[in-house]
């Protein structure tokens, strides 16, 4: 005998944020067509990628720069960071770039402590999406940003 599937009941309030949600987004991109299947299985899944991250992201928003160095040069790049964890960054390019998956750069912004700490780190490029970046910190030799950065993340 085959096992019966249970129809989970959203609830009234559920039902209503999706549907917000849904005509908030057919208003910013018409092009993305998308039904309350499509954005209950894209909710579910950020939110499990979410639950499932090694370490707790902060939201920030200050300046820094990146630096990408190739065998002919070096170029960089302002960009603003967006997150931060103990392991990684995520950060949001001034314009168009060349970053790819798999790269590694060298990061460098000032924390939003009281001492206006100078954070200067390698990281390993984890995905690209359009302008934005995340990314995973290498072993860094500046140990001296690493325990200002994990007191920023506590506060």
């Amino acid at each position: 005998m085959g096992e019966e599937q249970a129809h989970i009941v959203l609830g009234a309030e559920l039902d209503r944020k999706i549907d917000e949600t849904l005509e908030m987004l057919r208003n910013i991109s018409p092009q993305l067509n998308w039904n309350r299947e499509k954005l209950i299985r894209v909710a579910i899944d950020r939110g499990l990628k979410q639950l499932f991250r090694q370490h707790n992201r902060k939201n920030a928003s200050f300046y820094g720069v990146y630096l990408k160095t190739t065998a002919d040069e070096s170029t960089d790049s302002e960009m603003v960071v967006e997150n931060l964890s103990v392991g990684g960054i995520g950060f949001r390019t001034r314009g168009p770039h060349l970053v790819r998956e798999s790269e590694i750069l060298h990061v460098a912004f000032i924390l939003g402590d009281v001492n206006r700490t100078v954070v200067t780190r390698r990281v390993l490029v984890r995905h690209v999406r359009d302008c934005y970046v995340g990314a995973e910190f290498c072993e860094s030799d500046d140990y001296n940003s690493v325990e200002p950065l994990q007191q920023f993340l506590a506060s």
